[in-house]
């Protein structure tokens, strides 16, 4: 049988290319299924920025995973007052959701980098159609919402233990618990 092979190019400045194609140009390591890929909105206007990877893969999953902001003020980058100043790309991007994973995993010790994933996606806001998750956007644009409750804090003791007595071979000494 007669088949069409696939032939996949990656220029890093595409600036020359006279046709270029935004789908399928998410590339390795991000294809990978256990992999956490990350699309750039610009902060300013909630956008999807254009140099942004969009999927399938090559066998045809859905990726990005998520979206985050990008086109961030900081002392590095300086300030941010439109798309293209600032910090921006996914660089920008994916420190935004290191970050939140590091929350989650801090408020859900036990959970692994699927439970992670998913806690993501799931809090995830759309930001274009269509709904759910889709080539563009994954699931949507990072959001954690509100923090968790704050735990109680732990029990303090109003007496402390103590040990007494003379602390001398052959000696009897006395303790105390506390309270």
């Amino acid at each position: 049988t007669a088949e069409t092979p696939r032939l996949d190019v990656l220029v890093t400045d595409g600036g020359g290319l006279l046709f270029s194609v935004a789908a399928e140009s998410v590339i390795e390591p991000a294809t990978s299924p256990h992999a956490l890929a990350v699309g750039a909105v610009c902060v300013h206007s909630n956008t999807l920025q254009g140099y942004s990877s969009r999927g399938p893969t090559i066998d045809g999953r859905t990726k990005p995973d998520v979206v985050a902001q990008d086109a961030n003020s900081g002392a590095t980058y300086g300030g941010s007052t439109d798309c293209l100043t600032g910090f921006t790309g996914t660089s920008a991007s994916a420190a935004h959701v290191t970050g939140a994973v590091a929350l989650l995993k801090q408020a859900n010790p036990s959970f692994g980098p699927a439970d992670l994933q998913a806690a993501l996606e799931a809090r995830a806001e759309d930001i274009e159609p269509p709904d759910g998750k889709d080539n563009d956007s994954g699931a949507g644009r990072l959001a954690l919402g509100a923090a968790p409750p704050v735990p109680p804090s732990a029990p303090a003791n109003s007496t402390l233990p103590s040990v007494t007595g003379h602390f001398h071979q052959s000696q009897t000494l006395a303790a105390s618990t506390g309270e």
